[in-house]
């Protein structure tokens, strides 16, 4: 795919001539009601396609899985080069000291995601991108 590029100011736009749209999905993460477990609740979606927003009335089939019940949560960056240059993993446990754990051990050598037991642990696709935001769209 060969990408066009604009640069204005401190803006640079970039075009995909094979880019059909692109989806935003919004979950919440919320108190499980089961002893402290996160539960993450799908609360809406929009589809972006030729220049039009249209809103999403069910959960989108996600390109990775989502943990289900679990008391901590937590979104890990892999940085390579610069902060727009990143892999991302999405890890979580019962115990806050094992996903501690996990993640200084995940940090040294991120092939342990595959080897998580008693832990959740996936990547999320390249082409996809997960920002936490604060409740009101604060990030």
């Amino acid at each position: 795919m060969e990408l066009a590029e604009q640069t204005s100011g401190n803006t640079i736009t970039l075009a995909a001539p094979n880019l059909r749209g692109y989806q935003v999905s919004y979950y919440l993460a919320e108190d499980g009601g089961e002893k402290g477990k996160v539960r993450l609740r799908f609360t809406s979606a929009e589809t972006t396609s030729e220049g039009k927003t249209n809103p999403e009335p069910n959960a989108p089939a996600l390109p990775f899985q989502l943990p289900t019940l679990a008391e901590h949560i937590r979104l890990i960056y892999l940085i390579r080069e610069s902060s727009s240059d990143h892999n991302m993993a999405i890890a979580a446990s019962e115990r806050l000291d094992v996903l501690n754990a996990f993640t200084d051990r995940f940090l040294r050598d991120p092939s342990v995601c595959k080897e998580s037991a008693g832990l959740f642990c996936v990547f999320v696709p390249l082409q996809v991108a997960v920002t936490p935001v604060k409740a009101g769209g604060e990030k």
